[in-house]
C-alpha cells in the first residue's frame, strides 16, 4: 500500500482504496481507544488521514475537497451542543447510573437529537463518497486511478 493514500489529499483514489483506507483507520482508532490519554490524542492525529481519503475520493468524481466542511461542521455543531448542555453535568456524575439518568432526562432530548443528526449526516456522507462512481477519464484533479472497478 502506498503511504500517500493516508497522508496526501492530492489526486484521486478509487472506491476500493477509499474503503481500504477507512478500514485501516477504523481498526487503528479501535486499537488506540484502549489507551486512555494517548488514544484520544492519537484519534485527533488520525483526522488528517481521514481528511486526505475523503478529499481524494471527492476529487475522483470531480468535487472539491472543501465539501468536507459540511459533515465536519455538522458534527462539530452536534458535539458542541451536547457539551454545552451536558458537559459539566456529565463530568460531575459520580456513577454510571447518574450519567445515564442525565442522558435520559428531558433536558437532553435536543442535544442528543443534534448529535444523532450529526452522526446520520456523517454516515450518509461516508456512503455517498464511498459508493459514488468516479469519473472514468481525467478531470481537473488528475488522471483516473488505474484498475477502477
Amino acid at each position: 500500500m502506498d503511504p500517500s493514500l493516508l497522508l496526501s489529499p492530492k489526486g484521486r483514489i478509487a472506491r476500493g482504496s477509499f474503503w481500504l483506507g477507512i478500514l485501516i483507520l477504523v481498526v487503528l482508532n479501535m486499537l488506540l481507544s484502549t489507551i486512555p490519554v494517548l488514544g484520544a490524542a492519537a484519534g485527533l492525529i488520525l483526522l488528517w488521514p481521514q481528511i486526505a481519503l475523503y478529499m481524494k475520493r471527492l476529487h475522483d468524481f470531480g468535487w472539491s475537497g472543501w465539501l468536507l466542511l459540511l459533515p465536519f461542521s455538522v458534527s462539530a455543531l452536534g458535539v458542541g451542543l451536547l457539551i454545552a448542555n451536558a458537559g459539566p453535568a456529565l463530568g460531575s456524575a459520580k456513577t454510571p447510573e447518574q450519567a445515564q439518568a442525565l442522558l435520559l432526562s428531558p433536558a437532553m432530548r435536543t442535544p442528543l437529537i443534534g448529535l444523532e443528526a450529526a452522526l446520520a449526516v456523517g454516515f450518509v456522507f461516508l456512503l455517498w463518497v464511498g459508493l459514488t462512481k468516479g469519473d472514468a477519464k481525467a478531470n481537473r484533479f488528475g488522471p483516473a486511478p488505474g484498475g477502477r472497478p
